[in-house]
Order: structure tokens, then sequence, then C-alpha cells
């Protein structure tokens, strides 16, 4: 059995939160593609963004995606994201970058951001911190099975 691993960094007040996470993943389960590896290099359609990890937010976009590889040659999906988050208590706007991967038994990603009181409050704030978040989101390894 996996147990979920989760790793939160924050920089600073005004600087990057990262998150890290690591879950179980079941290929056999309904809507899960069976080959991983085919999916994330020639299935994906930006469109798997919002389905994969945009839910957890009112609205969000997805933007640069890219396909990247792991030393070992696994493939990683690398996007930029602006989202809004609300609910009866609390509401921010944010932009952040994003690696996402599947193995065969686990997946895997980093997101590296900022948030702000409106969309424009967040992307000044993220200007300064792209470099930063870039190196940070292009050291993400997940280790094979």
């Amino acid at each position: 059995m996996t147990i979920p691993f989760r790793l939160k960094i924050k920089s600073g007040e005004k600087g990057l939160t990262c998150r890290v996470s690591q879950n179980a993943y079941d290929p056999t389960a309904p809507d899960n593609p069976p080959d991983v590896r085919a999916f994330m290099e020639k299935d994906w359609q930006i469109s798997n963004w919002q389905t994969t990890v945009g839910v957890a937010y009112r609205s969000a976009s997805f933007s640069q995606d890219r396909l990247a590889h792991f030393p070992d040659g696994y493939p990683v999906r690398i996007a930029d994201m602006d989202f809004h988050y609300a609910d009866k208590n609390v509401s921010f706007y944010g932009h952040s970058r994003i690696a996402l991967t599947l193995r065969s038994s686990h997946y895997g990603f980093i997101d590296c951001g900022v948030t702000g009181d409106s969309a424009d409050e967040a992307a000044r704030t993220w200007a300064p911190l792209a470099d930063q978040a870039d190196k940070i989101v292009n050291s993400f390894v997940l280790d094979a099975d």
C-alpha cells in the first residue's frame, strides 16, 4: 500500500509556495489510461489538466503545456495554471507552474505558485519568481516502482 506523501515549501510572505504530492494510482480503474506512458507522451490533451489538477479550483486555465522527461526517460507534463479559488470563507487568485507524471502504480506532481487578491496581483507577484519556480519544477523526479 502506498502512503500519500505531501510536502509544502513556502519561501517568504510574498514568495513561492510549492506543493509536492505522491499518491497511489490504479491503471485498471475505469477511466484511467492503462498505458500511462502512451497517455503522457501521445494521448495527452490540455483538457486533461482540468480533470487531473483543475478540479480543485472553481476556475483554472492551463497554458504552455509541454512534454519533458525525467533523467531515466520517463515522461512528465509541465504547464502553467491561472486559477481562482473561492468558498464561503476565502477567495484568492493565483498562478503556478505544475509538473505531473503517472507511473504504473503511483502518480506525483509539484505545483509552485503565488496567490493574490486579484489576477493582476498574482501576475505581478509571479513575474520576478518565474525563473525560481521553473528551476524547482524542473528538478521534480518521481521514483520508479
